[in-house]
């Protein structure tokens, strides 16, 4: 597995490479390949990609074809994962998921498009689709309406979205966060299977997952000062003597996990402050 995870940046550019010159959607793929003998058991609901996430697999099996002509590649739904860029009037946000959310998103519109018309689309169950719709919804990035239904449809409350329910970009979303994640809590997540199946989900759950998310966040800003301080005064060092230092000097305040680090790392390097000079190596820059 370690070695599937070395293999991906080289995987990735190589693909991208391959990419250049075909008409399709600009994306980027960093794919993880999972070695097995037998065929792989899925998760039992019929499924289908969208007609752009299909066609960027096939693209993917054609480059694969060329680099590994005696294997082949199939798509583990339960197991994909990605992020995808999400666009209001205020900004652009970045939502990371599971594969079968990646899929659902892009069907919404800020013209609206009916819940039947994802089920068709993607041959999920009414049920699945609120599922996997669920954290969209009920924080606003997507509104819902049943029209001239008489039932109302609240995002609070699962049981009145119906098939003929149209939903749409939220275009005056605002957050001062730009990145959420779309996977549900453990609770949140049978909190909204039972809403989907008819239960009403209870809201403080709602509350506790926005408490998390803001906690984390704090959690990643003290950490990039961290690491800047540290990167001052080190100029390079390698991951594990960043970590290992940045832990030092935040054990007082919270235990620093590599999810923390990583994603004070990602920021500081998007904003061109480190970079990393290898795989495992971090150098200053500002």
């Amino acid at each position: 597995m370690l070695n599937d995870y070395n293999l991906r940046p080289d995987l990735s550019s190589k693909f991208a490479d391959f990419m250049k010159g075909k008409k399709m959607p600009k994306c980027s793929v960093t794919p993880l390949l999972c070695s097995s003998n037998w065929p792989v058991n899925i998760r039992p609901q019929n499924f289908q990609l969208s007609r752009t996430m299909e066609g960027i697999f096939n693209a993917f099996k054609e480059y694969y074809a060329t680099v590994a002509s005696k294997r082949t590649v199939s798509l583990l739904h339960q197991y994909g994962k990605g992020e995808i860029s999400f666009y209001t009037d205020a900004k652009e946000y970045t939502l990371l998921g599971g594969e079968y959310q990646l899929t659902l998103v892009p069907m919404i519109t800020l013209e609206g498009v009916t819940m039947k018309h994802i089920m068709d689309e993607s041959r999920l169950t009414l049920e699945e689709v609120k599922y996997q719709l669920n954290f969209l919804i009920k924080h606003k990035l997507v509104t819902i309406d049943n029209g001239e239904d008489p039932t109302k449809a609240t995002p609070d409350d699962p049981k009145t979205w119906l098939p003929a329910s149209v939903l749409k970009v939220n275009r005056s979303f605002k957050n001062p966060a730009v990145r959420f994640t779309l996977a549900l809590t453990k609770e949140d997540k049978e909190a909204a299977r039972k809403a989907a199946g008819g239960a009403s989900a209870p809201a403080e759950s709602l509350v506790t997952q926005q408490e998390a998310r803001q906690i984390f966040a704090d959690y990643v800003m003290r950490t990039e000062c961290i690491i800047v301080r540290v990167m001052k005064t080190r100029k390079t060092g390698s991951n594990t003597e960043v970590f290992g230092e940045c832990a030092s000097q935040l054990s007082r305040f919270f235990p620093l996990t590599e999810k923390i680090f990583k994603g004070a790392c990602e920021k500081l390097i998007d904003e061109n402050i480190i970079k990393r000079s290898s795989k495992d190596s971090l150098e200053y820059l500002a």
